[in-house]
This record gives structure tokens, C-alpha cells and sequence, in this order.
């Protein structure tokens, strides 16, 4: 129950007080709430974050109470420090605990009475390091543990071998390691078979996991297992390994983005050889230095370069395993320590010494090296060489297909090209077009690699004449060795300095740009122009808690709640990586990052939409009468997972596909209430307007019994800046938004459910159905087509010089005797007239002149439309894509800028607002990437682009050129008029008579005329290309990017309408939609719209419906009661339906009015 967990809290943060000398952190508090609850969890958070501290206090506390505790860390110099500290602990709270801990630096007696005590389980709290458990995993077989604390997965399960020890401790079996890995396993072969498109192979995959999945639930269920804690700082992901504690303990550990440092980062000119220049380095420094040696220097270099500084009385030393330099160093003994930068190295990740550890200094770049062959298994890696070499037809080859196969398929293909996995028959093919391309490029670059060929953040070289290879900055082992000489202490961080000698200054900036990836405000400063005394002085006070000034660092935890999951992953993907908790069917992902003095750690969940709609049972339509009221009721959402029906109301077997598949939110509210107090704060971050608002409100209302913070998290382009933004200065909910979606929602209830019942009963078919947008709507489709029946005649098409146009005739023998006369002579040219003219850019995109456009440019209907806007606005590529506003920030002006900039067109940037204030803004781009760019940072891995499609990249470009147009400057051009003429009918072409630089080069409002017309004079013929006779209509149909334009023009729906109108018509057999992006109505959209007007004039009125939306606008803004307007509407709707009006009789009676 609630009250005994917050009795075990309790009792738990005294035992803390008591035991580390403060209260714990609030983060502190999230994470003990569910350490407490017993279950297996994975704590990535930073270092100094005091996941640690926490984690040894917990052991203590534990085996306090009688539990076996393993804790298990990846270097000596941890176990030390956390057994000296547990034992501290111990001491200061009077806790009788045995501990027992192997140190293989120690005497011999000590370390035959450790495995003394390891045999006979004479302890209630072990201590290891991660090697010394592989080597003790015998003796631990047969026992099992209640808690193992993991302190650095990454460490520990390297190999399968400790992974399946680990979880042997808390009591799962090899059968259901087993069991995890198939599911696993058979994950990856679902991939293969979408990749072969066979959905009979792909339903048998999905099928064959489900039966795994229920084995190994049933298999776990019969059992009590342990608990394993992950701490984790760095959080690398295990491919399969990482996926098997996914399956059996519910968490997937992932890399995170955000590093708490203190640090000044610097380096010098390339000479790590020159030792009289070390020399002087080093003791300009002075104690309390790391030397990291990075790949390239064997043992035989490092010890000639430290035995040489050590005769120049340098007190130093080199870190070997088992040895006592990094004792001395640690005490004082000797002033540097040297070794090489491994990421698993104790020296990059096993000291936590705030005190002591000052400076690092790196000789090299920290890399990875990797046989070219290995390297270029990753298509993404093959596509960037043969476009670096210049080979585009090849390079387009490679990118076509990567686009091609699904997300999950490239890692496949990799691990069978490296020959860890055979090739299916259906995947052969591929791999063998993907050799051929690597055979293909080793000899390319045996001849280029000389002086280096750079793709992306990593550079192919030839070292030493060997075969090429590819060298890749290591971000991560920099991040954490320099992470040495910045640790929490007194509250705050300590100063650290590091400073890289680089190879070469290119390699130099490979890993600068690597790095900014996980921490965007990094700068390499230049060792000379540093202030070396300064930061002396700045390191000994951040050291000195009695001179340290200002609020020491504080934590927070935050639940985030969205809609998507795209959304889900791309936040937590801005911050963090992989790591995520698995509640049941929903996903957790966790993230953090720190701002100023503040910590935040983070958990973004979706919700999947809307949790509460109006119940279609009880009152009427959804309203009860009570109290001289009109109350909405509200149910649970139901939805089949089968064919994506909605019910509101109880339902185990869906009544439209007859799936029993169905996913209630009510499952979701469950889950939310508990882990609500987890957290210090609620962020509901759902999308900026009214439905946003509404979900926001009912989450609201549900959480907060469980939750004393609950706030409205709002951000209009999901990049790392606007989603920081947010959650730092979050908002209250807007009960005026709220309101006016209840009246809106009502409206739409209300009108869609008493005609579509008339309706139904009526034409006796049970899908029929009208609302207040889409009846207007449809009008329009049935007022053009009638109008485009009435202008029937034929139309010529003729085709000259690439330029295309029609001439209309209503007999078809005019039509057919100019057409005689196109093929036999060519058009004939009237005159040609040239003007100078001011060409004025366009505005950026709102959401309908965007489906205008795309719908005319790229033939899309506005469903797709907004659905591809959707995803690239959660995938964090544009801005909210639901607005009117044309107004542009100055984050836009920026990216505008930089664009230009980058493309030589600096002197054409005109930055233009296009609107008032505000917080919403028009549609953009989020970064000045072009579709090239966004290729190349999608191959480079800077961006994830998951399944996005072509239309995703079309719809993409036409917003990226549309927004920079809008920010370059007028154009004056020279425009020609060509007046022309065939079979007696006169027309005309219009375009540039010459190419003119300005924003017509990006997004083109005027084409090119043709040469050959401008080479010819009056009276001349020009031939055509093509000819030929249609029959057609001076009148067109309506386009679903017309229809949009018309209801915006006439004040009918909005942004989050437009396109749900157009497909409730297409759903209800009103309208379809042809190739070309017409809308035709249907016979029986015709005699609906005959029979609404008839009979419900009001709905089929565009006046009526613009005067509700006016309404509705007004209840936003807070200028109109939403009681108020909601008692107008329905008593114009009580005119029309005898169940309102009975309703408003009751009501009535009830005393109000």
C-alpha cells in the first residue's frame, strides 16, 4: 500500500541521515522509492549524481535487515573506497553488518580469509570487483542472492559468461537466459522478414514470440527472484546481452548525452613525443596530474617517455594492474600517474578522488582503430566513402537501398558481412551487392588513404604503410578520463583541466565534433592563452568547502508525459540514449541533464493520445442533466489494437473487426498513479493547442492524489533547447483551452451523433455519419463538381519545349482541328512582351497554405500530408505543424542565417517576422539542414531517421526552401509574356525570361520560359513535343489542398481539422479521392448532402459553423463562459432534435437558464 511504502521511505532516509551524515537528494528519494519496492532496476545518471552513495547505503541498510547483498565494481580502487565507506557508514550508525570483500593487491593471509569467507557464505554483504567475479563464479554457482548491485554494467557484462552469472545470482536459470535470447533473437528475424515482405513469414515470427514470451513469463511467475541494480554513468548497450535484461527484468540500459563537469578543456600544438616540451607541461601543472596515453604507444614507448621524465626528477609513475604507483599517486608519494586511455582502464573510469586528481593530460587523441573492411560493414560508413571519393552513381546505389530496408535490418546485415550470422535466402542477394561495393573500395583507398580520406567524424588513414584503417575519436573514454579531475565534493563541482596534445590538429577536430554530440557547449581552448594562475587558484577553491560560494547542486526527478512514443524516444534521444524501464506493455525512457546548479533527472512515458472522450452510454449523447447543469461523462478509451476502432464505453470484443485485442488507457492510468510518487514533479507535455491542453487537464486530475507538483510542460519544435526550456520554466494548465475543447467536443458530439443516427436510420446503412465541419465540407466538394458537369468539353494538350499547357474547346471537332493544326505547323507565337518586376518571397508555412502546396506540388492528399508533418515535427525536424501563425522567432532567424551563410548567399538574408508575438509560430525547419544535409547527418549518426519515407523528405524540403525563401530578400527579374495561339483560341506562357538570383533558386513562385521561345519573333511557329485531345472541364475538381484553402477562407475548421474533415467524408463513402489528388463526390455523398440541407440547414450552413468556432474561440481567449456559450448551441440544437430538447426541458426545470 501507499502508506506502507511511505513508512519504508521513512525509515529508510533515516537509516541514510544517519549512516552518510545528510538527508538524501530528492533524486536520492526517487530512486530509493523504488529500490525499496524491490524490484530490478537500472540507475544512469551522471557521475556525482549520488547513485553511489545511495546504492552502498541501500547494500548496508539491506543487509542490515537480514538480506544476502553481492556488490560488485568494475576496478580495486572502488572497492576500496565503497567497502571503506560502507564500513564507515556501519560505524556511524552502530550497524553490525559482515562484510566481507576480496582484494587481490592484498596480503596473502587477508586474501585466503576472504575466500574463506566466499566458500562458506560466512558474510551478509559481499564485495568484488567485476574480474574477480568471473574468476569466483564457481564458488558462487549454488548461491543465490536478494540483492546484486551492479556498480558499471558496461564492465561486468562484457561477456555472456558474467551476464548469465549475474542473473544466475538473483535466481534466473540458464532455460530462461535461454528463453530471453531466442525472443531476442527472433526479434532480429523479424526484420529479415520484413525486409522480404513476406507477411506470412513476418505473422510466423510474431507469432513464435508471443508463445516465448508466455513461456518465459509463466516460467518466471512460478518464482521469487532477487533484485539487480545497474548503476550506470555511461549506460553502453549490449546488443542481445542488453536485450536479455530487457526481456527478463524489465529494463534496457542505454548510453546517456549528458555529463555533469566542471572542466576547462584545452590543447597544445601536435608534439606528444617533444619530451622537453611534456616536461615543461607537466610542471607547470604540478601534482595531482593523469597522463593518458592513447592508442599507438605500446608499454615499451610509454615506459622509455615516463623513465626519461622521471631522471628530470619528475616524481611519476605508470599504472600497472596490481602494482603500487597508483597507491603512491593517490597519496601524495608521486605527483603524476601515467597509462593508457582505455575506456575500461582504472585509470579512465575506476578513481574517484575530487581531492587529489587536478589535471589530465592526453598524449594523442583518444581512438578506436578498426580494419577498414570491419568498418565499412555499416552501409552507412560505405555510403559517406564512395560519396567522399566522389562516386555519386555508386553512393546513390547504397543510400537507395539503406532507405530501403527497414530500421532494424543494417545492424543484421552488418553482423553477417563481419561473419557473426549466416545470410537468409531472401537477405543473399544484398549481401552480396554490399561485398562487391567493400571489394571494390579497399584498393580505392590502399590509394588514397596517404593523406587521409575523412567521412564523417572519423578519417581512413594508412598508418605506417599497413593496410588502411579507419580511425575514430573516442568521445566517450575522453569524456570519462577527463571526468577524473571534475567530481562532486562539498555540494559543488570541482575544477578540472584537461589538455589534449593531438597527433594532428584534424584528428583534433574529428573529436571535437564528436564530442559536442554529448556536450553541446564544449569548447578547446588554445594551453597558451589560458590563465594558468587563475585557474590554479579556481581549482583550490572549488576543493575548499569553507571558500566555496553560491547554492551547492540540488536534483530533481521529473515524470514527462506525451503523446507519441516517436516523440518519447526523440526527447529522451536528445538527452539520453536507450536506457528505458518496461512497465508491462508501455516504456519508460529516462534521461537527464544538468542546468546551472540543477540536476534533473527525467522519465518520459506516452500516453497514446487522448486517455478520456465523452461516453457514448448514459444521458444523452454523453450530457447528464444534474443540479441545473449540463455535466459531460467521461470514459476510459478503448481501443483495438486489430483494426484501431474506438469505444468509450466497456467492450472485450471489438464490434467492427470482432478482435478481442483491445488496450484500454485505464491500464495506463494504473501505471501512471504508481509511479507518480516517484517523483518530485509531473511535466505534461502534450502538443501546444486545445486537444493538448484537454489531455493535459485529465492527467491532471487523475494524477494529482498522487503527485503535489503537476504542471504543463510546452514547447513548439522538439530540439534539445525548446524541450530544456520547457521543463525548467513549465506553466500552469489553461482551464480556458480546456473549457473550449469540452464545447467544441460536445458540439461534435452532439451534431455527429443525432444526424449520423437520423442518418443511419434513415438510408438503413449503419456507417453513415455527419459533423459540423465536414457536412460544410462535403457542400463544397458537391458545389464544384456540379459546376465542373456543367463546363464539360475537351481539352488540348499540348507540350512545348518541357513546358506544358492546356487549351479548352467545348466541341470536340475545334478541339481535333487544332490539334490537326499543333502536329502539322506548331502553335503560332502572337507577340512576346518583357517587364521588369518585383518578385516578393512567400511566407512560411501555416497549416493549410502547406497542404495547398504539397497537395498542387507533390499530388498528396491532406491526410498524408499531415500525417508526414506529424512525424517529422516528433521526430523533431520542424516546427508544430497545427498553426496559423506566420510568425517567425528569432531561433528561425538563425537558422535562416546560417543556411545562407553556408551557401553563399549571406547578402540575400532579409529576416522578415511575417507576424505578431506569441508562442506559436509558422511552420520550419528546427536546424539549417537542406535534404542533403539531413542526408549526410543521418548517415554520419547525428540524426535517427527510422522509417521516414520519401514523402516524409518531399513534404521536408518543400517546408526547409519555403521558410528559407520567406527570409531572403526581394527579387527584381525580367519576366516574358509569350502570347500564343492555335485552332483560333488564344493563350499565353508566363516565366523568367533568364535565371535571377534570389529566392527563386530555392523555392520557385515563377519558372524559366522556355529558349525556344525567346529565340523566336511575331509570327512564328513553334513545334510541339506532344499533342493530344482529353475530355475535361473549364472547371476543375476540387484538390483536398483547395478544399483546406476554402474552409480557412471561410472561417470552417481548423489546423487540427482541416485534414480529418476531407477523410471523414472519404470514410463515410461520401467522397474518393483519385491519383491526381481529386476530390468526387459519390452518389451517395450527393443525396446526403441533399438531405442535410433539407432537413438540418444549420449543419450544412457555413455561417452557422464559422459562428461556433468564433464562439469557441472566445471561451480560449477567456472573454465567454463555456456554460453560457454550450446552453446557446444546444438550444439551437434543441429546435431541430426532440432528445436535446427534452434534455434542456429537464435542465430548465432544474432552475436555470
Amino acid at each position: 500500500s501507499i502508506i506502507s511504502q511511505e513508512e519504508d521511505l521513512e525509515a529508510f532516509s533515516s537509516f541514510f541521515e544517519r549512516t552518510v551524515g545528510h538527508s538524501m537528494w530528492s533524486i536520492q528519494r526517487a530512486w530509493a522509492r523504488r529500490l525499496l519496492k524491490g524490484s530490478s532496476l537500472v540507475l544512469t545518471a551522471p557521475t556525482g549524481s549520488g547513485k553511489s552513495t545511495l546504492v552502498q547505503a541501500y547494500s548496508l541498510y539491506m543487509a542490515s535487515k537480514g538480506y544476502s547483498v553481492y556488490l560488485v565494481v568494475p576496478t580495486r580502487e572502488l572497492l576500496r573506497q565503497s567497502v571503506d565507506r560502507i564500513s564507515s557508514m556501519a560505524s556511524r550508525s552502530s550497524t553490525r553488518v559482515r562484510i566481507a570483500y576480496y582484494d587481490s593487491s592484498a596480503k596473502k593471509d587477508l586474501r585466503e580469509k576472504a575466500l574463506d569467507a566466499i566458500r562458506t557464505g560466512e558474510y551478509d554483504l559481499l564485495a568484488t570487483t567485476s574480474s574477480m567475479f568471473t574468476k569466483i563464479s564457481g564458488i558462487l554457482s549454488e548461491r543465490r542472492f536478494d540483492i546484486v548491485v551492479a556498480d558499471d554494467l558496461d564492465s561486468l557484462i562484457k561477456s555472456s559468461r558474467n551476464l548469465e552469472g549475474i542473473l544466475s545470482l538473483v535466481g534466473v536459470s540458464r532455460e530462461e537466459i535461454e528463453l530471453a535470447l531466442k525472443i531476442a533473437s527472433k526479434k532480429y528475424e523479424i526484420a529479415l522478414a520484413r525486409a522480404s515482405k513476406d507477411p506470412g513469414e513476418l505473422e510466423k515470427r510474431r507469432e513464435e514470440i508471443e508463445v516465448l514470451k508466455a513461456e518465459l513469463a509463466l516460467s518466471l511467475s512460478r518464482k521469487r527472484l532477487g533484485q539487480l541494480v545497474v548503476s550506470t554513468a555511461t549506460g553502453k548497450s549490449w546488443g542481445l546481452r542488453s536485450k536479455i535484461l530487457r526481456e527478463i527484468l524489465g529494463f534496457e540500459v542505454g548510453g546517456i548525452l549528458e555529463y555533469m563537469r566542471n572542466i576547462i578543456d584545452a590543447y597544445t600544438q601536435p608534439g606528444g613525443d617533444d619530451i622537453d616540451s611534456l616536461e615543461d607541461l607537466l610542471k607547470t601543472l604540478g601534482s595531482g596530474t593523469i597522463i593518458y596515453f592513447s592508442r599507438g604507444y605500446d608499454d615499451e614507448k610509454i615506459s622509455e617517455i615516463i623513465n626519461n621524465l622521471s631522471q628530470r626528477n619528475l616524481r611519476i609513475g605508470i599504472y600497472k594492474p596490481g602494482g603500487r604507483s597508483l597507491r603512491k599517486f593517490l597519496e601524495g608519494e608521486l605527483d603524476f600517474i601515467a597509462g593508457k586511455a582505455s575506456f575500461y582502464g582504472s585509470l579512465v573510469r575506476g578513481l574517484d578522488e575530487p581531492l587529489r586528481i587536478r589535471n589530465a593530460v592526453f598524449i594523442g587523441i583518444p581512438k578506436h582503430v578498426i580494419p577498414l573492411k570491419s568498418y565499412l560493414a555499416d552501409l552507412r560508413n560505405l555510403a559517406l566513402f564512395y560519396k567522399s571519393i566522389d562516386s555519386q552513381d555508386t553512393y546513390r546505389e547504397i543510400y537507395r537501398l539503406l532507405r530501403r530496408l527497414p530500421p532494424t535490418l543494417p545492424p543484421v546485415n552488418k553482423k553477417i558481412l563481419k561473419g557473426y550470422a549466416e545470410a537468409g535466402e531472401s537477405l543473399r542477394e544484398t549481401i552480396d551487392l554490399i561485398k562487391g561495393w567493400i571489394s571494390s573500395a579497399i584498393p580505392i583507398a590502399r590509394q588514397r588513404c596517404r593523406d587521409g580520406i575523412e567521412l564523417g567524424g572519423s578519417i581512413i588513414m594508412c598508418p605506417g604503410n599497413s593496410e588502411p584503417v579507419a580511425v575514430i575519436p573516442d568521445a566517450m573514454t575522453y569524456i570519462q578520463a577527463s571526468g577524473r579531475t571534475s567530481r562532486l565534493f562539498g555540494g559543488g563541482m570541482t575544477l578540472g583541466l584537461s589538455i589534449v596534445i593531438p597527433e594532428s590538429l584534424e584528428l583534433l577536430s574529428l573529436l571535437y565534433k564528436r564530442l559536442k554530440r554529448y556536450i553541446p557547449e564544449l569548447v578547446f581552448r588554445e594551453y597558451r592563452e589560458l590563465d594558468l594562475k587563475g585557474i590554479r587558484r579556481e581549482q583550490e577553491r572549488s576543493r575548499n568547502p569553507r571558500s566555496m560560494s553560491g547554492q551547492p547542486l540540488s536534483a530533481k526527478s521529473v515524470l514527462m508525459i506525451v503523446e507519441s512514443p516517436t516523440k518519447a524516444r526523440t526527447i529522451a534521444r536528445l538527452f539520453g540514449s536507450r536506457s528505458r524501464r518496461l512497465i508491462g506493455p508501455y516504456s519508460l525512457y529516462e534521461f537527464s541533464f544538468r542546468k546551472d546548479d540543477s540536476l534533473y533527472m527525467v522519465s518520459i512515458i506516452a500516453t497514446m493520445g487522448h486517455v478520456f472522450d465523452l461516453s457514448t452510454e448514459g444521458g444523452v449523447y454523453g450530457l447528464i442533466p444534474e443540479a441545473g447543469i449540463l455535466i459531460p461523462r467521461y470514459g476510459f478509451i478503448r481501443r483495438c489494437q486489430s483494426c484501431g476502432t474506438q469505444y468509450t464505453d466497456p467492450v472485450e470484443v471489438c464490434r467492427r473487426c470482432g478482435s478481442t485485442r483491445i488496450k484500454s488507457s485505464e491500464d495506463l492510468l494504473k501505471i501512471l498513479r504508481r509511479v507518480s510518487s516517484e517523483y518530485d514533479e509531473i511535466l505534461i507535455a502534450t502538443d501546444p493547442d486545445m486537444e493538448g491542453e484537454k489531455i493535459a487537464w485529465d492527467l491532471y486530475l487523475t494524477l494529482k492524489p498522487y503527485s503535489k507538483r503537476i504542471l504543463r510542460a510546452e514547447f513548439h519544435e522538439i530540439t534539445r533547447g525548446a524541450v530544456l526550456q520547457a521543463i525548467i520554466s513549465p506553466r500552469t494548465i489553461s482551464r480556458s483551452m480546456v473549457n473550449a475543447q469540452i464545447v467544441r467536443r460536445i458540439d461534435d458530439r452532439v451534431t455527429g451523433f443525432s444526424i449520423s443516427q437520423e442518418l443511419q436510420e434513415r438510408f438503413s446503412m449503419r456507417w453513415l455519419g455527419a459533423g459540423r465541419v465536414e457536412t460544410p465540407a462535403l457542400s463544397w466538394v458537391v458545389e464544384r463538381y456540379n459546376q465542373y458537369r456543367s463546363s464539360m468539353g475537351y481539352k488540348l494538350l499540348l507540350e512545348l519545349s518541357g513546358y506544358k499547357v492546356q487549351v479548352f474547346f467545348e466541341r470536340r471537332e475545334d478541339a481535333e482541328a487544332a490539334l490537326k493544326s499543333a502536329l502539322d505547323s506548331g502553335v503560332r507565337i502572337v507577340g512576346l512582351a518583357r517587364e521588369k518586376r518585383i518578385l516578393r518571397p512567400p511566407p512560411p508555412y501555416v497549416t493549410d497554405s502547406l497542404i495547398y502546396d504539397a497537395s498542387a506540388k507533390l499530388g498528396l492528399p491532406a491526410s498524408l500530408i499531415m500525417r508526414a508533418a506529424q512525424d517529422l515535427f516528433e521526430m523533431g525536424l520542424i516546427t508544430y505543424h497545427r498553426t496559423d501563425s506566420t510568425r517567425i522567432s528569432q531561433k528561425g532567424f538563425e537558422i535562416a542565417r546560417e543556411y545562407l551563410s553556408k551557401k553563399d548567399l549571406a547578402d540575400l538574408f532579409d529576416p522578415r517576422s511575417w507576424g505578431e508575438g506569441g508562442a506559436h509560430e509558422a511552420i520550419r525547419p528546427t536546424q539549417p539542414m537542406d535534404l542533403e544535409d539531413l542526408e549526410r547527418a543521418y548517415l554520419e549518426g547525428e540524426i535517427p531517421w527510422g522509417d521516414l519515407s520519401w514523402i516524409h523528405t518531399r513534404v521536408y524540403d518543400l517546408i526547409f526552401r519555403r521558410f528559407i525563401a520567406s527570409q531572403m530578400s526581394e527579387t527584381e527579374a525580367e519576366i516574358c509574356t509569350a502570347s500564343l495561339e492555335v485552332g483560333g483560341k488564344s493563350f499565353s506562357v508566363e516565366g523568367l525570361c533568364s535565371e535571377a538570383r534570389g529566392f527563386n533558386q530555392i523555392y520557385q513562385v515563377v519558372r524559366k520560359i522556355p529558349e525556344d521561345l525567346l529565340k523566336r519573333s511575331s509570327g512564328e511557329y513553334i513545334a510541339v513535343s506532344s499533342a493530344k485531345i482529353s475530355k475535361g472541364s473549364l472547371v476543375k475538381l476540387i484538390t483536398g489542398g483547395e478544399l483546406v484553402k476554402i474552409m480557412k477562407e471561410k472561417g470552417v475548421g481548423r489546423p487540427s481539422t482541416y485534414a480529418k474533415a476531407i477523410e471523414s467524408n472519404k470514410r463515410h463513402g461520401y467522397v474518393v479521392e483519385s491519383k491526381r489528388g481529386y476530390l468526387i463526390p459519390t452518389k451517395l455523398g450527393i443525396t446526403i448532402i441533399d438531405y442535410i440541407r433539407q432537413k438540418h440547414p444549420s449543419i450544412a450552413s457555413e455561417e452557422h459553423t464559422r459562428r461556433l468556432m468564433e464562439q469557441v474561440e472566445s471561451i480560449e481567449r477567456g472573454e465567454r463562459n463555456a456554460e453560457e456559450v454550450l446552453r446557446e448551441i444546444l438550444e439551437r440544437y434543441a429546435r431541430e432534435d426532440q432528445r436535446i430538447a427534452r434534455i434542456m426541458s429537464i435542465d430548465t426545470e432544474a432552475g436555470t437558464h
